[in-house]
């Protein structure tokens, strides 16, 4: 099930069926109906929900606000609900990462208390993620489905995408900058999502011109995966200054903490350089870009890179 718009549809035929295409997949995880571990369930249903906010974000122009409100917030607490599970895991694959990019390697049983930690708080995410969270998660996205079949979407052509689309390159770009002069954690984090919305909305308008756009999409996907990284590594050493002290963790928790700051210094250098191309453009040539290409599309001209700007 593509996370695509298609030429034959209209705006608001794409936006329902893709909607509801996702709800169906997530749905299809969360009941077991594929063999896959609790880990991998929760992931998925995560990516997937934060494909569909992005996607509301990107359209919200095409409802009334109060039906998108009532839609975005059932995606929202079904979200949360799951980012305990997910957010512990992910703790144990940076830790693990770290330790295995270490300059001076440490024998594995050094830091071994540490991942414990890591490991117990990750059962007690599961514990508390049981099968009744799971049905609670469907409930929600149940109540999702419905709205998306019965409240009126309109919206035929580009135009119903324009005031999101420029409205989230607009809010990327002001983060980056604030992110380029402040590289705080929480700078860097708001970049992240703004970011992460840009990703999906490429991934939503690959076939007007899919050699440009998939390019495009790929450049957001790795600034992402860099923010994404840092934000881990961030909340991984905050984690070790906070809980280190209550374990046996030898002197050598410093050279574990030097090496978190050194791998954040490469992360963010390079997060900055792919800032500067996936943010080269001015919103209103941004949005005009786009358009020009969603037109050609439509009408099944044929696509010339050197007139119409493909970098």
């Amino acid at each position: 099930m593509s996370f695509e718009f298609k030429r034959i549809e209209t705006v608001a035929q794409g936006l329902r069926r893709i909607a509801v295409q996702q709800v169906d997949l997530i749905l299809a995880d969360v009941k077991g109906r594929r063999r896959i571990s609790r880990d991998q369930k929760v992931h998925e249903a995560r990516k997937r929900l934060k494909r569909l906010r992005s996607l509301f974000r990107l359209t919200r122009e095409s409802a009334k606000p109060k039906l998108w409100r009532k839609v975005d917030a059932g995606l929202r607490d079904a979200g949360r609900a799951l980012s305990g599970v997910r957010d512990a895991k992910v703790g144990i694959e940076a830790f693990d990462l770290l330790l295995k990019n270490l300059k001076s390697p440490c024998p594995a049983e050094t830091f071994q208390p540490i991942r414990d930690r890591l490991l117990a708080q990750h059962r007690r995410s599961l514990q508390s993620q049981s099968g009744e969270g799971l049905d609670e998660v469907g409930r929600l996205l149940q109540a999702v489905k419905h709205s998306l079949k019965i409240i009126p979407i309109h919206g035929d052509d580009f135009s119903s995408l324009r005031r999101g689309l420029k409205r989230n390159y607009r809010q990327g770009r002001q983060a980056f900058t604030v992110a380029r002069h402040d590289r705080e954690a929480a700078a860097l984090h708001e970049w992240r999502k703004r970011v992460k919305d840009l990703r999906h909305h490429a991934e939503l308008l690959k076939p007007i011109w899919p050699a440009v756009l998939e390019r495009f999409e790929g450049k957001a996907h790795e600034l992402a995966n860099c923010l994404g990284e840092d934000h881990d590594l961030f909340v991984l050493r905050q984690f070790l200054l906070t809980e280190a002290a209550s374990l046996s963790v030898p002197t050598d928790l410093e050279t574990l903490l030097e090496s978190i700051d050194d791998r954040r210094r490469e992360l963010q250098k390079q997060s900055m350089h792919l800032g500067e191309r996936v943010y080269s453009e001015k919103p209103r040539d941004f949005l005009e870009r786009m358009e020009n290409y969603w037109n050609a599309w439509k009408v099944g001209q044929a696509h010339d890179p050197s007139s119409m700007g493909a970098d």
